[in-house]
């Protein structure tokens, strides 16, 4: 009898792990993965665009954040809240700025503003491998 217990327990324990991506993607509408538009540019040497890779982690997701825009050249890992369809993070710069961003994803792109000191961008972001995972 024990050795079927034991076996519900860890059934139990897999059904859990295995249905929690299940839930926070349709938390997200679908969204979870690499949204990206970061480009290389041939002529200027420089890194642009913006890469945004929302991950499941236990109770929520968390974004890790690539910005390439506006001078700002850094990665970060923000933890994300959901309101009313949206996804909101911040996140804190070197310069000790904060960049707060709302978005909305899909499967294919997640559409969205960041307000950075006195501006507010607006961006879409098409789903991807991520910059630095292209072969």
């Amino acid at each position: 009898m024990a050795p079927l217990m034991a076996a519900r327990v860890v059934h139990n324990a897999l059904s859990a792990l295995l249905l929690f991506p299940v839930a926070a993607c349709a938390a997200t509408g679908g969204g979870i993965g690499t949204y990206s538009t970061l480009a290389y540019n041939e002529e200027s040497g420089d890194l642009n665009g913006l890469e945004v890779a929302l991950v499941p982690v236990d109770g929520g997701l968390v974004a890790s954040v690539q910005m390439a825009e506006d001078g700002i050249n850094e990665l970060h890992l923000a933890t994300v809240k959901e309101s009313a369809g949206l996804l909101l993070f911040s996140l804190r710069l070197d310069d000790g700025s904060t960049v707060k961003f709302s978005m909305k994803c899909s499967p294919k792109s997640c559409v969205g503003k960041y307000a950075w000191r006195q501006a507010t961008v607006k961006f879409t972001l098409p789903k991807s491998n991520g910059y630095w995972n292209k072969k």
